[in-house]
């Protein structure tokens, strides 16, 4: 009888291991297949310029020379992206160099600014490496003609990076779908257009030195509710460079609360430095 017993608890054992591991073997392979799935997107990173005033601040390294060298890494690591993942043949990623609103007053930027888009996913192999190795070579230059020519004519075009987010063409400009969303904002931090400026109480559209010695302060989330959230966007702001370094949390606070309401989960907001200190936080971004 005691050996009946024993017998069937072995059995029984042997059993429930079998099927645990069966459960755990599938369970592993869903979480791996998860990863990949994730892994797999393709990425779409646009860059967005402000051309306002902060060109010609006083920085360690000219503003302009800083975000040539800046973008230059980026282009570098998107190339990267493309080449490595997976099969080179299949890479669907997409860069974009933007301004908002685009600049209607200068036709020269406006055609410079056409020939930053590289969208790999209609191309066939050999166009993909052509394209990408043709960005290389001619967005830097064209980066230089675009700030050569705004800083010689002083007409600040800015940046209304407020409109962009709440009046929903972010939705169209910067997200695909099926894609991992990446927006890396080059601006001083000090967010300002002239054709949009609105108060609600101590809350305003725009971040000016004058905003920042309000308490309590904040950016309107002006996004409308009818529009999804944008959990499927990162944003990293860089070169943030306020003229007080002490204003600095204030304004990390307000821009980080606002993209927050917004239903951004991933972003980061960093301040004007040497491009080989900024780089590795590009880096530690993107992978």
């Amino acid at each position: 009888m005691k050996r009946t017993i024993i017998f069937f608890l072995l059995i029984s054992a042997v059993s429930f291991y079998g099927n645990h591991s069966k459960a755990n073997e599938t369970q592993d392979k869903s979480s791996t297949s998860q990863k990949v799935k994730q892994s797999s997107q393709p990425l779409n990173l646009i860059i967005l310029l402000d051309l306002s005033d902060r060109l010609v601040h006083n920085n360690i390294v000219p503003q302009k020379d800083n975000d040539i060298e800046l973008i230059k890494h980026i282009l570098y690591t998107f190339k990267y992206n493309s080449f490595h993942p997976g099969p080179f043949m299949k890479c669907k990623n997409h860069f974009q160099i933007i301004f908002y609103p685009s600049p209607t007053g200068s036709p020269q930027i406006s055609s410079l600014a056409n020939q930053m888009d590289i969208d790999l996913a209609p191309l066939a192999a050999g166009a993909k490496k052509k394209a990408i190795n043709d960005a290389e070579s001619n967005i830097p230059s064209a980066l230089s003609r675009i700030y050569d020519q705004t800083i010689q004519n002083k007409k600040w075009v800015g940046c209304d990076i407020w409109g962009l987010f709440s009046y929903g063409k972010i939705d169209n400009i910067c997200i695909r779908k099926g894609y991992r969303n990446v927006l890396v904002i080059l601006s001083d931090g000090y967010i300002y257009h002239q054709d949009n400026k609105q108060k609600q109480g101590n809350n305003y559209s725009y971040i000016l030195p004058q905003t920042l010695k309000v308490s309590g302060s904040g950016l309107i989330n002006g996004r409308d509710k009818k529009l999804p959230q944008l959990n499927n966007l990162e944003v990293l702001i860089l070169e943030v460079n306020p003229y007080d370094i002490k204003d600095f949390p204030k304004m990390q606070n307000i821009i980080s609360n606002w993209l927050g309401a917004m239903g951004v989960i991933k972003y980061q907001i960093v301040t004007t430095d040497l491009p080989v200190n900024t780089k590795p936080v590009i880096d530690n971004f993107l992978k």
